[in-house]
């Protein structure tokens, strides 16, 4: 039978988790109940969190821990949107007769890296394009905007993580126009933005 769309439905395809030390990887999609993936302006990374109802225990047979990775693809009426998240815990663990339920949650690859990795180096360049060094350098991921900003300077990271120095440098950054200043943050798709807030607005639902 074919699928029956509607505005705003959505088909979980897969859900595959790995453990990246090891490379194991086991598909978990049957187990899935629901999955929120959140964004913000305000909060640099998105994330996400994953309603498990496991009744093969799966949670024993295949430990999952912090840094693994979470491949999520998700089909919609005329697209499919994949997903790259890394687990930073599990919560909310409940024994319901012989079904377990827990909580995945799961934080971007960038996100994930500037929860322990800091490092010092200097930079010189306009602010966005010493923030697209830095990026690029930590393998950051897809971009969504990426805008120019004005002047150059010199900027050093003193053992800053990854998003603590590309919000900084955001903060710093200025439109060439001289008229406003940016924000860094990385929307629903998992994209990355480094603009002014009105160039979001001009282009249309980015976040």
């Amino acid at each position: 039978m074919s699928t029956q769309w509607y505005p705003g439905k959505a088909v979980t395809k897969s859900v595959q988790i790995t453990n990246t030390a090891s490379g194991a990887t086991q598909t978990m999609t049957d187990l899935v109940f629901e999955i929120s993936i959140q964004s913000s302006m305000y909060d640099y990374h998105s994330f996400c969190e994953i309603q498990v109802i496991d009744a093969l225990n799966f949670l024993s047979n295949f430990p999952i821990e912090a840094g693994n990775k979470i491949d999520i693809k998700i089909q919609y009426e005329n697209s499919t949107q994949d997903y790259e998240f890394y687990v930073t815990k599990i919560s909310k663990i409940q024994q319901i007769d012989k079904e377990r339920t827990y909580s995945i949650e799961a934080i971007s690859k960038l996100g994930f890296l500037s929860m322990s990795k800091k490092w010092s180096c200097a930079y010189f360049g306009t602010t966005s394009e010493m923030a697209a060094s830095i990026f690029n350098e930590f393998d950051g991921g897809k971009v969504g905007i990426w805008e120019e900003s004005k002047g150059a300077r010199w900027f050093i990271s003193p053992q800053w993580t990854p998003t603590k120095a590309l919000s900084y440098l955001a903060s710093e950054s200025i439109s060439v126009d001289g008229k406003n200043r940016f924000v860094f943050f990385q929307n629903c798709q998992q994209e990355y933005n480094f603009c002014p807030v009105e160039t979001l607005g001009r282009k249309g639902p980015i976040i």
